[in-house]
């Protein structure tokens, strides 16, 4: 079986991950072939079923995507946690910084 994805970072980590664990492939196709393979095919806008179309597509189709690699637990669990605190932390520095104006 092989896994077609267009995001490789913050909670799409642990997705990567367990294709991999299974000895699985799973490649990467960036956003902006995706964009672009889009422009061929029905429909009007932008939607997830439709990005899921395409990008299955293009997986069968397509042969030069690269191969995700297996990386360890430690660091998806990393990857996962980071991605959640990167926007809380930028939160709390957004709320610190309009707090601290005031003062």
């Amino acid at each position: 079986m092989c896994w077609g994805i267009d995001l490789v970072d913050g909670g799409s980590a642990l997705l990567i991950t367990l294709p991999a664990g299974q000895a699985q492939r799973v490649l990467y196709i960036p956003g902006r072939t995706v964009n672009r393979a889009a422009e061929g095919y029905r429909g009007d806008g932008k939607t997830d079923a439709k990005d899921a179309a395409i990008i299955a597509d293009q997986v069968r189709i397509r042969r030069d995507l690269s191969h995700l690699r297996q990386v360890s637990t430690l660091v998806t669990g990393l990857r996962v946690f980071t991605a959640g605190t990167a926007g809380t932390s930028a939160m709390t520095a957004r709320g610190c910084s309009t707090g601290c104006a005031g003062t």
